[in-house]
C-alpha cells in the first residue's frame, strides 16, 4: 500500500485540510462485489475507508474489536450462547451418523455432512412449489 499527503483549502476558506491519499491492491472480484454493495447502500469506498480508520481509532484500546473486524474467522466464539449452538450441532451430527449406521447406510464416507438448514429449506420450498403446480 503507499500514500500520499494533500493540503486542501476548506470551502469557507477558514481552515486548511490535510488529506492522504490510500493506494492498495485486493482481489478484483472483492473490490467488485464490494463496491456494489456500498453503491446499493449509498456509499462510496472513499466513505467505507474513512469509516474504518475512524472505527480503528475510536477502538484503538480494544485489540479484540479491531482482530473481530479485520479476522472474524481467527477470533474464538463472542459467547457462551454460540458454544452452546456449536456444541447443539455436534450432536446432531453424531446422532445423525449413529442413526444412519444403525439402518444400515453403509455407504456414507465419514466425510460425508448432512445438508445445511438453508438446503433443507430451500429443498422444502421446492417442493412445496412442484405441489402448487400440480393439477387439483
Amino acid at each position: 500500500m503507499s500514500t500520499s499527503a494533500t493540503v486542501m483549502q476548506a470551502p469557507d476558506a477558514s481552515h486548511r485540510i490535510e488529506t492522504a491519499q490510500m493506494n492498495t491492491r485486493l482481489d478484483q472480484r472483492l473490490k467488485t462485489a464490494g463496491d456494489a454493495v456500498l453503491k446499493e447502500l449509498g456509499y462510496t469506498p472513499s466513505v467505507a475507508v474513512r469509516a474504518l480508520w475512524r472505527y480503528l481509532v475510536e477502538h484503538r484500546h480494544d485489540e479484540e474489536a479491531i482482530r473481530r473486524l479485520i479476522e472474524p474467522q481467527s477470533t474464538p466464539l463472542a459467547s457462551e450462547e454460540a458454544e452452546r449452538k456449536l456444541a447443539a450441532m455436534q450432536r446432531v451430527h453424531e446422532r445423525y451418523h449413529s442413526l444412519a449406521d444403525q439402518l444400515g447406510f453403509a455407504n456414507l464416507s465419514p466425510d460425508w455432512e448432512p445438508p445445511s438448514y438453508r438446503e433443507l429449506l430451500d429443498e422444502h420450498y421446492e417442493e412445496l412449489l412442484c405441489k402448487m403446480e400440480e393439477p387439483a
